[in-house]
């Protein structure tokens, strides 16, 4: 794997760019070993990076690309749209605006009116803000990754640039522990924000009894379903496990690559939401995307092949896999653990083979196949045994969330 060109830019990348990438998760820190730094182009599970190397990648943007990179079905009503002169950010709303909304409503169980942003982030900060508004209270109970903003910032370990006086104000708690939810979830919370689901099924009743603990307490439940969103279910992990939110934030596949994320819920919650305001959030391009990737979704059952692709890729790496590695996560986000010399070994072999993962956990999109699944697990075999993949991580690596 020559990744001369690559190395050339990532010195380059680095004197003019804060941790040599955008995002956290795709930057150095978050990949040990010898692993590529710049891709240049994608088609279905397929990329190439800048030397010229060929991988299935297995990130899929992070999760952005459900249907595959260049999916036809999507780019051609964007091409369209541009070639239409009606592409980008005009100085009042478009129709557009209005059809993906109705779209949204129609599929999402939580969903009455729809507010769009640019990022997942975004779009959980406004979540959050509307819940203050809405219950006139300042405490939110969290569960899972939400973001980079202040108001989530404030609950983790490290939060340089956040202030102290942020701390009070969010509680965490963890997955599938009772106990855990019951104390962070009080009368003075606003809401409760959580990834209904995050590499475990929820525990019998788990979700009821936040729900429930919600409700008691008078504070708002909001779903963060950027990561499960049209990709547990097409209606969403709401709609897979039963539970309706106040509020719910979609992002990532919901526009196949392109930017947008999306905050719904109740009416009388979401008139308010007119103060989350920004330039691009009618972006005419990614609401094109975001139209027919609902409509690929909606119309050709490509969810249920994926699970069943990504149940694959589970089962065959716990068979041949060692005992240092656990095998975990769900169909639709598969995820390797190990320690952290052993699974850098690993991630860096399988680059080597022409596979990319993330060490933090990887994704299972439309496009891959079972042969891209025999062809990973294969690559995995050879990886682990192979002593010239077994790299020590630099000190001060940052196992990233994905």
């Amino acid at each position: 794997m020559n990744l001369t060109v690559s190395h050339e830019w990532a010195d380059r990348a680095a004197a003019v760019t804060p941790g040599s990438s955008q995002t956290l998760s795709k930057g150095p820190a978050a990949f040990p070993g010898e692993y590529p730094r710049f891709l240049r182009k994608g088609h279905g599970s397929r990329v190439q990076d800048v030397d010229g190397n060929l991988y299935t990648d297995w990130i899929c943007g992070l999760g952005a690309q459900g249907l595959g990179y260049n999916d036809y079905r999507v780019l051609k009503p964007v091409l369209d749209l541009l070639e239409s002169e009606a592409g980008g950010s005009f100085s009042l709303p478009t129709l557009l605006e209005v059809e993906v909304a109705e779209s949204l409503t129609n599929l999402i169980p939580c969903a009455q009116m729809v507010r769009f942003t640019k990022t997942g982030s975004e779009a959980c900060a406004g979540a959050v803000r509307l819940a203050r508004d809405y219950t006139k209270r300042d405490v939110i109970a969290v569960c899972g990754y939400h973001g980079w903003h202040d108001w989530y910032a404030a609950s983790l370990e490290r939060h340089p640039g956040v202030p102290a006086a942020l701390e009070p104000l969010v509680r965490r708690f963890e997955y599938n522990d009772y106990a855990s939810a019951n104390r962070a979830i009080d009368v003075d919370c606003a809401a409760v924000i959580m990834e209904p689901v995050l590499h475990e099924q929820p525990a019998p009743d788990f979700l009821e009894r936040v729900a429930d603990f919600a409700l008691v307490s008078g504070a708002l439940l909001i779903f963060d379903e950027n990561v499960t969103g049209f990709r547990a279910d097409l209606r969403g992990a709401q709609h897979l496990y039963g539970i309706t939110p106040d509020l719910a934030v979609f992002g990532k596949a919901m526009s196949n690559g392109f930017p947008l994320a999306a905050i719904m819920g109740r009416r009388e919650i979401m008139q308010h939401a007119e103060y989350i305001s920004g330039t691009f959030g009618g972006d005419t391009v990614s609401l094109a995307a975001a139209k027919a990737t609902i409509q690929v979704y909606a119309t050709t059952g490509c969810l249920p092949r994926m699970h069943l692709v990504g149940m694959e890729v589970l089962t065959q790496l716990r068979s041949v896999l060692s005992p240092d590695f656990t095998v975990d996560g769900l169909p639709w986000k598969p995820r390797i653990v190990a320690a952290t010399d052993r699974l850098a070994g690993l991630v860096t072999g399988l680059a080597r083979r022409g596979h990319l993962i993330h060490p933090r956990g990887f994704y299972v999109s439309c496009a891959h196949t079972e042969a891209d699944v025999t062809a990973l697990v294969t690559a995995a075999d050879e990886a682990q045994y192979d002593p010239t993949d077994h790299v020590i991580p630099p000190t001060g690596v940052s196992w990233l969330r994905a």
